[in-house]
């Protein structure tokens, strides 16, 4: 710059822009952020200053000097290294809106279906059937004893695909007993005392004062830019969410959740570094030693140019060793201590704690979690999972506990080609030799501890060459640790296991899962396992091996389809038993918990935690009245308009489920567009929906329209007081009438929808205002 050059740096992202820009600051060289698009011209270069650095956004593979023009272009990679660069296809993070209809995109004949008034019953399809002498669709539903509901289109939205977990035991409930009332009130106390709780430990919390940590620095500024990949959307919208935690004067406790190796650990290293440039210490507590092992060597690399001293107390150091690293950890000569529950040991003393890190809590004992909850009472905490998190309890849970989601996969991650096979020599032989003409590792899974060996004498006389070590939950646990560990560093091509590789283990070689009697593994299990692969740039491949498709039962049939149709990566938040979510709410809210959530359902069980947050937060009670509307109208999706009869459910589902005018126009602009002009039963569907959304205001319970008068009956909680309607009934006495179980009748002979709708729609206006829904 002195010597009159113009300095112009190209970087990959704004996000990199910025963050160079306040690395020169202290330098005292300004920069400037360029808004026009980088070109391969010198001109447009020519024009800028030459006292200022310019910051353009771009890719260059090399960095250039032009000395006749006095001008440099200097790539980012030639400041700090070389980074993989995010595609534009997997940097947008969707929740997809069927998700958000609990499943009923997938839903068919058998499912079990939860009612919010009468429980759990079995689904018996989409049925047409005349009522009032008019065709209609009804969903119809079968509960105990073989009693029969039919449910009208229109009121869809109460509900909801039952998911309980796999392996639940579901019994129907009787229409016309108590049983389902009592389960919900059972479930509505726990969740308020729950809720009571939770929102207590987070006020405690807040109380608790502590220091915030330094302002970002220049040192953190430069090990955020060492990170040898571009950040993905979540990770940096969760690192930004524990920076604003870390910057304030109570401790965090924030739950950070993303499938497998989607860059969990790398905001667990900035908050990491944060706290280490605040002069604080930190402890990374992991679940077994061969993590322990993992997380050591992933930590020491990153932070092997800030000075920063990382060390780890496992079963893997010598009690001497161990012994040195505790004194230096006392006296504030580690930074950064890694470990299993050793940490927790009363002779490992901090110096000054500023931050502890927990990787899945969950697999941690009772006295473990209690030890951990006093010592973590004053110092920040982030604890990771890699079990998903339902989108509902995080909604559920928004207030009270902080949780961050990372679903975006990192860059060149692959999903990973599942195949289903029978278990045959040939594509075992095929499999494994593959693999190892990639010079990668591979996964072989059985199950059974009695007859693993057997598998490994026949591996062996498979492929004589192949060099392979057998694992299993009854070994001994410094061989586990070791066997683990040498296949970790390469030692051998073919690790023979048991489901205990289910979560943890991370090895990028690895690119090859053979999974034996896939069908006698629970879905999410099986989730879980594939997961072990396809940790790198290389495609990876599942092997689902079965012995006989005409012995399985239906359920794993189902099963392995599920898990074969879902290879998209971050799937795991989408895969169709939900078992997952059930494991992810059941971790997170604790034992007693899970068995309510079972019993009713995921998606009520999230509503009804919902309404106790709000209520114990003081605010304003949801109030949802489902009207019933007996209408002489036909108002369905005719089979010769919409034949896809789940595409018809979904559709039913989205409409009976909004809740203003807009979203309902929207859809109808949808079925225009998707399915042309529609005929006049669905043009009486879309105004019953409006119709039901002005009941809605009135929190009307029935309406019945009969030939010469129609009648309302409001809910207690009506905005339609006594006063307004005596108002009403005065201003027009032959038309309005009040009956003496408080129910307003209108006149409104052979009266049409639209006449229905208009007399509705001038009710709300008069009685309920503007009131919301």
């Amino acid at each position: 710059m002195e010597e009159g050059y113009r300095i112009q740096v190209v970087c990959h992202t704004k996000n990199h822009a910025d963050r160079m820009s306040l690395l020169f600051e202290p330098y005292g060289v300004h920069s400037k952020y360029e808004e026009k698009e980088f070109g391969h011209s010198t001109e447009q270069f020519l024009k800028t200053d030459f006292q200022v650095l310019h910051l353009w956004l771009g890719f260059i593979t090399e960095s250039q000097l032009f000395p006749e023009h006095k001008l440099i272009l200097l790539s980012e990679e030639e400041i700090f290294g070389q980074k993989k660069r995010t595609s534009k296809a997997s940097s947008a993070s969707k929740v997809s809106p069927e998700k958000l209809l609990s499943g009923f995109r997938d839903i068919k004949v058998g499912d079990f279906i939860v009612h919010k008034d009468f429980g759990i019953g079995r689904y018996l399809g989409l049925k047409s059937m005349d009522f009032l002498g008019l065709p209609n669709d009804y969903v119809l539903l079968e509960y105990r004893d073989g009693d029969k509901l039919y449910i009208p289109v229109y009121r869809l939205n109460i509900l909801q695909k039952y998911q309980g977990g796999e392996g639940s035991e579901v019994a129907l409930d009787k229409l016309g007993t108590e049983q389902w009332t009592k389960t919900k009130a059972k479930a509505e106390k726990a969740i308020a005392e729950l809720a009571a709780e939770l929102l207590n430990i987070q006020a405690r919390r807040k109380l608790i004062p502590v220091e915030p940590f330094l302002a970002e620095s220049n040192d953190y500024h430069q090990f955020e830019m060492e990170f040898p990949f571009d950040e993905t959307p979540d990770q940096l919208k969760t690192i930004g969410e524990v920076n604003a935690d870390l910057s304030k004067n109570y401790p965090m406790d924030r739950l950070l959740c993303g499938d497998v190796g989607y860059g969990k650990t790398e905001v667990a290293m900035r908050a990491a570094a944060r706290s280490v440039f605040s002069g604080k210490q930190v402890a990374v507590l992991v679940p077994t030693t061969v993590l322990a092992f993992q997380h050591f060597e992933n930590f020491k690399n990153r932070f092997k140019n800030t000075g920063v001293r990382v060390e780890s107390v496992s079963r893997l150091r010598t009690s001497k060793q161990t012994k040195e690293i505790l004194t230096d950890l006392t006296q504030k000569k580690v930074d950064i201590i890694i470990g299993t529950h050793r940490l927790l040991s009363t002779d490992v003393q901090f110096n000054d704690l500023g931050l502890i890190v927990i990787d899945e809590e969950h697999r941690f004992g009772v006295s473990h979690k209690e030890k951990l909850r006093k010592i973590s009472e004053a110092v920040h905490l982030l604890t990771m999972t890699a079990t998903p998190i339902p989108r509902t309890l995080n909604m559920a849970m928004t207030g009270i506990k902080d949780i961050s989601i990372i679903t975006t996969p990192p860059p060149d991650r692959l999903s990973v080609r599942t195949f289903v096979c029978r278990r045959t020599e040939e594509v075992i032989r095929d499999a494994i030799s593959n693999e190892l003409t990639r010079e990668g590792q591979i996964f072989f899974l059985h199950n059974r501890v009695e007859s693993i060996y057997k598998v490994g004498e026949e591996l062996k006389r498979i492929f004589p060459k192949l060099t392979f070590e057998i694992v299993h939950g009854q070994l001994d646990g410094d061989e586990l640790e070791q066997k683990m560990l040498g296949f970790y560093r390469g030692d051998f091509q073919l690790l023979l296991t048991t489901a205990i590789i289910e979560s943890g283990l991370d090895i990028p070689r690895a690119n090859t899962i053979i999974i034996d009697k896939a069908q006698n593994l629970g879905l999410a299990q099986l989730y879980q396992l594939r997961g072990r692969v396809g940790r790198s740039e290389k495609r990876a491949y599942c092997y689902l091996l079965v012995d006989n498709e005409n012995q399985m039962t239906e359920d794993a049939k189902q099963r392995l389809q599920v898990i074969q149709r879902y290879t998209e990566l971050g799937s795991g938040f989408h895969i169709a038993s939900h078992d997952m979510d059930i494991r992810g709410s059941g971790n997170l809210l604790g034992k007693e918990q899970s068995g309510h959530l079972t019993a009713i359902g995921i998606d009520l069980y999230m509503e009804l935690l919902d309404e106790a947050v709000r209520e114990l937060r003081g605010q304003e009670k949801r109030i949802q009245v489902e009207p019933e509307i007996t209408l002489k109208i036909a108002a369905y999706f005719p089979e010769s308009y919409l034949p896809d009869i789940s595409e018809r459910i979904l559709l039913y589902r989205r409409l009976s489920a909004v809740e203003s005018e807009e979203a309902l126009s929207e859809i109808e602009s949808e079925i225009r567009d998707r399915f042309g002009t529609p005929p006049k039963e669905v043009i009486h569907l879309l105004g019953l929906m409006t119709l039901k959304l002005h009941l809605k205001r009135l929190h009307v319970l029935r309406m019945s329209c009969g030939p010469k008068r129609t009648s309302l009956q409001f809910a207690p909680t009506t905005p339609a007081s006594a006063e307004k309607l005596v108002k009403l009934i005065q201003s027009n006495p032959t038309l309005y009438a009040l009956t003496p179980d408080q129910k307003l009748v209108f006149s409104a002979p052979d009266a049409t929808l639209e006449v229905q709708l208009r007399e509705v729609q001038k009710l709300s206006a008069l009685l309920a205002g503007a009131s919301k829904l």
